[in-house]
């Protein structure tokens, strides 16, 4: 995986959430700018490491998960 710091902190951010959240919950998290932040969610959401359920919400996928060397879980 070849990310810039910003968008890595971002990813690990939506990792630790186990529901839905928002944009704003993750700039708080990560002290990002919000346009910056914005511009880096969309692009985890184009890789499929996040996606976008809602507008202006987000949470991490399975393949999210294991591209931060998180195995996948099954019942």
């Amino acid at each position: 995986m070849d990310l810039s710091l910003a968008k890595r902190e971002i990813h690990e951010a939506l990792l630790l959430h186990l529901e839905i959240t928002n944009q704003g919950q993750i700039v708080r998290e990560t002290g990002q700018d919000r346009k910056a932040a914005q511009i880096h969610l969309v692009g985890l959401s184009g890789t499929g490491y996040a996606t976008s359920p809602e507008k202006g919400s987000y949470m991490i996928t399975e393949n999210g998960k294991s591209a931060l060397g998180f195995p996948e879980t099954t019942k």
